[in-house]
């Protein structure tokens, strides 16, 4: 410790550090203590007395330590956790409230929501076993604390307490609880034809967006293929000036003509779980009398579950699952339509239909095919057998997005929304 002098009698050996004694009289020695860089709580003095003895001899001394109290603050306390953000801080029925506290404190209490015109006298009249912390560590206590439902801000206060009876009331303030379950954002993994990747073409084992496997394209004869274009041109071409399906001006296309097929398969990196839903947008063209154009959801065997398909001389959108083969109420449109498929529980999906050009349908709890493969699906095809010559027949497709959780929904300009 330091006395008024600051400086040391002795700086070297068993005695370093000590200092003398300034001030004696009549045999009493005082000294001045500059205690302000010592820490709130116990800490002890040392002296050390020596008897006179002939030089160069061995010192003769008597050591004593006296242990003294500081005291200048009331006890401190802090929280440590939860935070004060206002916002879900709290998110359960039961909160451990965390204080931090400084070397005095030997007593916690944790109290919620007391009155903002409670006196001092009267909070130390609530405490009790109910509102008792303990000592996780030397200078951290715990409480729990209970009894937080649906939504709101509460206030904490501190009570503690040190061993000479002192003890600090703190209140902590905007402390934000929520104990219904946080939204879930649906994990969304896609691809569109605006994407860099296909600046240079749509190609076997491309892999552009996030989350999906790589892309198997396979024709069934020569007459038949892939490119990347514009859905604007197909058909009778963007009759209402909406762009039809496109991203970036552009979306993947198939051309098949007499006999051929065309197939782009995207693989998917694991399957469609229970309320995850599939996104893929369709514009087919005029498509030849028995040709067909349409999308399908298979299983990791690539044995089809469902297929949403028109054939050429028809007058309406068709549907093949476990549940049958069956007309849509749903007429041929050649601006473009955004399927979304729903996987239910029990091998059961729904199917919402847009046309671009006006008009939906809602098809629900239709049965999946049943195939020895399973149910889980695992991969979208996209096909066009035998749709005819010429750019007017090309199929094109575009926006493929797979939510794990739901919330795709279907909305202007060729965008999408999660919910």
């Amino acid at each position: 410790m330091d006395v008024a002098t600051a400086t040391a009698s002795s700086t070297r050996g068993e005695f370093a550090g000590f200092e003398s004694f300034p001030n004696v009289s009549a045999g009493v020695h005082t000294a001045s203590i500059d205690a302000t860089a010592l820490p709130e709580g116990y800490n002890y003095i040392e002296t050390v007395a020596f008897l006179e003895r002939p030089l160069s001899t061995p010192a003769i001394y008597d050591n004593q330590r006296l242990v003294v109290y500081l005291d200048r603050l009331p006890p401190q306390a802090d929280l440590l956790y939860p935070s004060q953000t206002g916002t879900r801080d709290i998110e359960s029925g039961t909160y451990e409230v965390a204080v931090s506290v400084d070397h005095t404190v030997n007593n916690v209490h944790v109290l919620r929501d007391v009155s903002p015109s409670a006196t001092d006298g009267e909070i130390i009249a609530m405490l009790g076993a109910g509102t008792q912390a303990w000592q996780r560590d030397r200078l951290e206590w715990r409480r729990e604390v209970d009894g937080f439902a649906g939504n709101g801000t509460t206030e904490l206060t501190v009570v503690a307490f040190e061993e000479t009876g002192n003890y600090s009331i703190t209140r902590f303030g905007g402390i934000g609880y929520d104990t219904t379950p946080a939204p879930v954002v649906p994990l969304v993994i896609s691809d569109t034809a605006g994407n860099t990747l296909y600046d240079t073409g749509w190609h076997n084992g491309a892999k552009g967006g996030s989350g999906l496997g790589v892309w198997v394209l396979s024709t069934s004869g020569a007459n038949a293929g892939h490119f990347i274009g514009s859905s604007t041109g197909n058909g009778d071409g963007d009759s209402n000036a909406d762009g039809d399906i496109d991203t970036a001006g552009r979306s993947w296309g198939l051309w098949a003509q007499t006999g051929t097929t065309a197939s782009a398969v995207r693989l998917l990196e694991s399957s469609v779980p229970v309320d995850g839903q599939v996104l893929v947008k369709m514009d087919n063209g005029w498509i030849a009398t028995g040709g067909v154009v349409g999308v399908g959801l298979r299983n990791a065997s690539g044995q089809n579950l469902t297929e949403f398909y028109f054939v050429g001389g028809e007058s309406v959108y068709r549907i093949d699952d476990g549940t049958g083969s069956d007309p849509t109420t749903l007429g041929f449109s050649d601006e473009g339509l955004t399927l979304i498929f729903s996987q239910r529980s029990g091998g059961t999906y729904d199917l919402s239909i847009e046309r671009l050009a006006g008009g939906n349908e809602l098809l629900t709890g239709r049965a999946l095919k049943s195939p020895s493969g399973g149910q889980a699906i695992a991969q979208v095809r996209l096909f066009s057998f035998a749709a005819g010559t010429g750019s007017a027949h090309d199929a094109f497709f575009n926006s493929l997005f797979v939510s794990t959780t739901g919330g795709l929904v279907p909305v202007e300009l060729d965008l999408f929304a999660v919910e």
